[in-house]
């Protein structure tokens, strides 16, 4: 099985076709290699093109809506950074991967609702995105990884799946307009300041976590850690004492 790649030589540029956008794909069809022109404001994505490849549409100041269809399955590293104008993303429901930073600093991306063929999310995919205030994963996702959601100010709902086992340093790092979360009980692993500068008020942990590193939640604004049952003891081991002195409550069966 051929497998593509989501680097772009200058060879494949000159031998690439251009739209009428300006948009080159690759002479198969099935890469979209850039943007080689700004000003488009609205782009549908060929059906046919499986990958979109490393900064693709990098710095496109006027992109506002983009269409994927199901045959994309792969985005590139920074494909869509720093398009500040960025509100509406339709993805492939086939996409198993989103490289790093694809869509790094989207100032006016508000919701992303990743389909359940998504298996990896790479390290800084949505940082930077301040008005991100609703954010599904899917529930193919194994690990939040470095920074993936950092610095998205306005994100006040996170749904974290059963799949997930390991968030990294820095995941959720100053969120600060998040106020909740629920940790499911496949994590395993919490970084540091995995949820750190949040405004986080509640957590509630589904399972026993193996391992938190230090600060990995700012201590602050924490009014309550929600545990499950007979498992205090362990969370003593693991959590700084004045949470558990203070803050921790038994979740009811």
């Amino acid at each position: 099985m051929e497998e593509l790649t989501t680097e772009v030589t200058e060879e494949d540029l000159n031998n690439g076709l251009n739209d009428k956008f300006g948009v080159v794909y690759s002479r198969d069809g099935k890469r979209l290699l850039k943007c080689e022109k700004k000003g488009i404001v609205n782009y549908e994505i060929k059906t046919g093109t499986e990958i979109i490849c490393d900064s693709a549409f990098e710095c496109d100041p006027t992109l506002e809506t983009i269409t994927l269809p199901d045959t994309v399955v792969s985005i590139g590293k920074n494909a869509f950074a720093n398009c500040d104008s960025l509100q509406h993303v339709k993805l492939s429901q086939n996409l198993v991967t989103i490289g790093d930073c694809a869509f790094c600093w989207c100032s006016s991306l508000k919701e992303m609702v990743l389909p359940n063929s998504v298996v990896e999310i790479g390290d800084c995919t949505f940082k930077l995105c301040e008005s991100m205030k609703q954010l599904v994963i899917s529930n193919s996702v194994k690990t939040i990884g470095f920074e993936t959601f950092s610095d998205c100010y306005s994100l006040q709902e996170i749904v974290i799946p059963n799949s997930v086992k390991r968030l990294e340093l820095h995941a959720f790092y100053s969120c600060e307009d998040l106020q909740q979360i629920t940790i499911p009980n496949s994590v395993t692993y919490i970084g540091t300041e995995a949820l750190g500068h949040c405004d986080l008020q509640q957590i509630v942990f589904e399972g026993t976590v193996e391992n938190i590193e230090d600060d990995a939640f700012d201590e602050n604004h924490i009014k309550r850690i929600i545990i499950p049952n007979g498992t205090i003891k362990h969370f003593q081991k693991i959590l700084p004492p004045n949470l558990c002195k203070k803050f921790i409550v038994l979740k009811e069966n």
